[in-house]
C-alpha cells in the first residue's frame, strides 16, 4: 500500500517538463537524430559506460543545473585563457529544449541532486521536442537565448519556493540568485511569457533563414578547462588514501562537465 501511495504521490508532484540545453548549432542533427544516449568522453575517462541523455527536471531543475554550471566554470577557470570570459562564452548560442516527462524515468544516480542532473537511457525523438520561447507580451519580441529563459525562470521561481535540494545545494542555488539579483530586479516578469514550439517548426522559422552564420562565440580551447587528461591527472601522485575522496568528487562533477563536452562529441561526428 505504501508504494503503491508513494507512486501516486511522485506522478502528482513530478514537474510537467524535463529541460535540457543545447548549441543553436547543433539543433540540425537534433531535428535529424533526436537526443541520442552517448557515453561521451569524460564518462570514458572514469570507466562509466552507459549511455545517457541529460535533462533537468522542471524550472528548479534548471536553475539548480545552471548554478552548478556558473559555479563549476568559475571555479575551473581561474588562471586560465578563460580567466576573463563569461559562462556564455563557454557554452556558445544556446537553446532550452524541453518534453513530457510522461514515460521517462529518471535514472541519475545524484541522489538530492537528481532532479537537476538528471539523465535516461532512453533517447528523444525529435518529434517528442520543443524549444523555449520567451515572449514579450508588449512588443511581440521574441528570444529563444537559454540565459534570457534562464532569467525568467528565476524571475518566477523565487528560491525560497525552492522543495528540491539538500541544504549545501540551496545555499549554493542562493547565492546564485544573488549574484544575479542587480538584473533580476530590472526584469518586469508581468512583461514576458513563456512559450514554445516544436522543434521542426522553430528550426524552419528562426534557424534555417538566418543570415549570419553560426560560429562559437570564442576560438578559446574548451580542453583548457575540461578535458579527460585532466580527470586523470587529478589522481596522479595523490596518496592512496586520498583516492576515494579525489575519485568521489570527479564523479560528482562529471556529468556536469559531460554536458558541456556534448560539444565537442557532436563535432566528432
Amino acid at each position: 500500500m505504501e508504494d503503491k501511495e508513494k507512486i501516486i504521490i511522485e506522478q502528482i508532484t513530478r514537474p510537467e517538463y524535463l529541460y535540457h540545453h543545447t548549441r543553436v548549432a547543433d539543433l540540425e542533427s537534433i531535428l535529424a537524430k533526436g537526443l541520442e544516449a552517448r557515453n561521451g568522453v569524460q564518462s570514458q575517462a572514469i570507466n562509466d559506460q552507459k549511455t545517457k541523455v541529460f535533462f533537468s527536471e522542471g524550472m528548479e531543475g534548471a536553475i539548480a543545473m545552471a548554478s552548478a554550471f556558473q559555479h563549476k566554470f568559475d571555479y575551473m577557470k581561474t588562471g586560465t585563457e578563460w580567466e576573463d570570459k563569461t559562462l556564455e562564452d563557454f557554452l556558445e548560442e544556446r537553446v532550452f529544449l524541453r518534453f513530457s516527462s510522461d514515460g521517462i524515468e529518471n535514472e541519475s544516480d545524484k541522489g538530492d541532486f537528481a532532479f537537476a542532473d538528471g539523465w535516461t537511457s532512453q533517447g528523444i525523438s525529435p518529434g517528442q521536442l520543443k524549444v523555449c520561447l520567451l515572449r514579450n507580451v508588449k512588443t511581440g519580441e521574441i528570444s529563444y537565448q537559454r540565459d534570457d529563459i534562464l532569467k525568467y525562470m528565476l524571475a518566477i521561481n523565487p528560491v525560497e519556493n525552492f522543495r528540491s535540494g539538500n541544504k549545501r545545494q540551496k545555499e549554493n542555488i542562493m547565492r546564485y540568485y544573488s549574484e544575479r539579483s542587480e538584473e533580476l530586479a530590472s526584469f518586469n516578469v508581468d512583461d514576458y511569457s513563456l512559450e514554445d514550439m516544436d522543434l521542426d517548426k522553430f528550426f524552419e522559422q528562426y534557424i534555417a533563414r538566418r543570415k549570419e552564420p553560426i560560429a562559437p562565440s570564442t576560438t578559446l580551447a574548451k580542453e583548457s578547462l575540461f578535458s579527460p587528461r585532466e580527470i586523470g591527472i587529478t589522481t596522479v601522485n595523490t596518496p592512496t588514501e586520498s583516492k576515494d575522496k579525489a575519485q568521489k568528487q570527479i564523479q560528482r562533477d562529471e556529468q556536469i562537465i559531460q554536458q558541456s563536452q556534448e560539444v565537442d562529441d557532436t563535432k566528432l561526428k
